[in-house]
């Protein structure tokens, strides 16, 4: 998919934890638009991982670290999923700023932490 945005999920020695990574680029044909939160879930069967990222205007990237909910191993290949909470630059004409979403969804190897 053109909007994969999971650039890196890291397990923690021991397994218990995984740091999810990824680029800010979510709206590059819209300049001035901010970028308020990512929502993940990386999923296997019954495992998953699940988590939010707050992020700040200018940042180039967004991580978090999260529980493993299971067992999660390096060389997994599990779903990433996610959705971004974007604001849109002030539209001239009615003054107002749009939310939108924008969601994913791809594949992520495990790697080690």
């Amino acid at each position: 998919m053109p909007h994969s945005r999971i650039a890196l999920a890291q397990l923690a020695p021991g397994g218990d934890e995984v740091k999810v990574t990824g680029p800010m680029h979510f709206a590059s044909g819209q300049p001035g638009t901010d970028v308020l939160s990512i929502h993940f879930v990386l999923v296997r069967g019954p495992d998953f991982a699940h988590g939010t990222s707050v992020v700040k205007t200018g940042d180039s990237s967004w991580s978090e670290t999260v529980p493993v909910v299971g067992k999660l191993d390096v060389g997994d290949v599990v779903q990433g999923f996610g959705v971004a909470v974007l604001l849109s630059p002030e539209q001239a004409v009615t003054r107002t700023r749009i939310v939108q979403t924008l969601t994913w969804c791809e594949g992520v190897t495990i790697a080690p932490g």
